[in-house]
């Protein structure tokens, strides 16, 4: 009978030893997870943080590309567009015109 007084005994201590043992590797999970392992939390909002810059540039890309391809074929077929960039950025003018510059007040 001693000895069955014994193991009752013992058994609450066990089951506060696993409780303990428990409860320390459910933490050391949730840190793990949040902040120790290669795809902790911190790790997947840089990530996610660089997603969205990477998305925006690419945005701006796009739109810059589209804005030079029709620049190129205004360049290519368009005569009167060629003439304008000509006479507004190098001072080109056509045989016979004369160019009068004015001073600003």
């Amino acid at each position: 009978m001693k000895k069955l007084s014994q193991i009752e005994e013992v058994k609450p201590f066990i089951r506060r030893i696993v409780k303990i043992l428990c409860v320390t590797l459910c933490v050391y999970y949730v840190l793990n997870i949040l902040f120790i392992d290669t795809y902790s939390l911190s790790v997947y909002f840089q990530q996610k943080n660089e997603l969205n810059r990477l998305r925006n540039l690419n945005e701006n890309l796009v739109t810059d590309n589209k804005q030079l391809a029709e620049e190129i074929e205004k360049l290519k077929n368009d005569p009167h567009y060629i003439e304008s960039l000509a006479r507004r950025n190098y001072s080109m003018v056509k045989k016979g015109e004369t160019v009068y510059v004015f001073k600003e007040r």
